[in-house]
């Protein structure tokens, strides 16, 4: 019905009201729709029929609703003779590395390591888990699922993983695995000075190293003063890159500005991050403001360089 308050406000900001048939005909495959909000079937109601299907539009999907599937007895007699052969299970090589299981630990073993000063540990993409878990827990540590818990991160391999984005904004331990198992050959925690993660994946894209990285200052506060608004057909998803970006110091906004809002707001410190098969919902905004990839905005943390204000890093249009 066209009515109520956020009626009102859309014919006040002057954004375009359509019924449920416009969706159905987008989601049909009808992209021309997008471009034509005020078109008048669009402006109808009070249809009983909320999202009728415009078949003309879609006669490829309607072929085989409209021919008979013809099954010779041949082919039924070979079917029922010869049933599909069940597949064979591969077993997982045991050096491959995967990501970390769910730790079983309650509130009280954290509290307990917080308590007396011990190691809270965290894995990610790591060779060997439950030895590293053994391990850890032999020493009076304990291994949390959670890094916002962790005092330390242990990876096996230089690979960027969320845990480590937000690592870095916490500014907890990154290292190796080696630091653990040099830990429980010499039966205490070592110092982390000597076991930072190795990554020749940041030297080779970036020329930088995660030493480097690590003594940059204040990297809970890299995004501060900058809001983001990322699209839902994101990956990773909306939820964890809200994350990241306020782990960060920055901003998340649950809703998009509207168009006229933004031209009267100072957008200098407002970055949209999104993906190639959102762009058609932001066609309007391309030229008011920076839309990237999720990439630029993990990258831009791993590295402490706002690499959002790079051109290259931004979603085609």
């Amino acid at each position: 019905r066209p009515q109520g308050k956020k009626y009102d406000k859309a014919l006040e900001w002057k954004t375009p009201v359509v019924n449920t048939q416009w969706l159905s005909d987008i989601f049909l495959g009808h992209y021309k729709a997008i471009q034509q909000p005020d078109s008048p079937k669009y402006k109808i109601f009070n249809t009983p029929n909320l999202f009728k299907v415009e078949y003309g539009l879609i006669p490829h999907l309607m072929v085989a609703w409209k021919q008979p599937l013809s099954i010779t007895q041949e082919l039924y007699n070979k079917a029922t003779l010869n049933p599909p052969v069940k597949k064979r299970r591969l077993e997982k090589p045991s050096n491959v590395m995967v990501a970390p299981a769910v730790i079983e630990v309650s509130l009280a073993q954290v509290e307990a390591a917080q308590k007396e000063g011990k190691p809270r540990v965290v894995l990610s993409y790591v060779n060997d888990q439950d030895t590293i878990v053994k391990r850890v827990t032999n020493l009076g540590g304990v291994v949390v699922n959670d890094v916002e818990q962790a005092t330390h991160l242990v990876m096996s391999k230089d690979t960027i993983t969320i845990k480590l984005v937000l690592a870095i904004s916490l500014g907890i331990f990154i290292v190796s695995d080696s630091w653990v198992a040099d830990s429980s050959a010499h039966q205490t925690f070592q110092d982390e000075k000597g076991y930072v993660l190795q990554t020749d994946n940041l030297k080779l894209s970036y020329d930088i190293t995660l030493a480097d990285t690590l003594n940059k200052p204040n990297r809970n506060e890299f995004l501060k003063g900058k809001t983001f608004y990322v699209t839902h057909g994101v990956k990773p998803s909306r939820r964890i890159l809200h994350k990241v970006i306020e782990t960060a110091g920055g901003s998340a906004e649950k809703e998009m500005r509207s168009f006229v809002r933004l031209k009267e707001a100072n957008a200098e410190n407002l970055y949209i991050v999104s993906a190639e098969n959102d762009m058609h919902l932001l066609s309007r905004f391309s030229n008011s403001i920076g839309i990237f990839h999720p990439n630029a905005l993990i990258w831009s943390i791993v590295t402490q360089k706002f690499i959002l204000d790079n051109a290259e890093e931004k979603v085609p249009s």
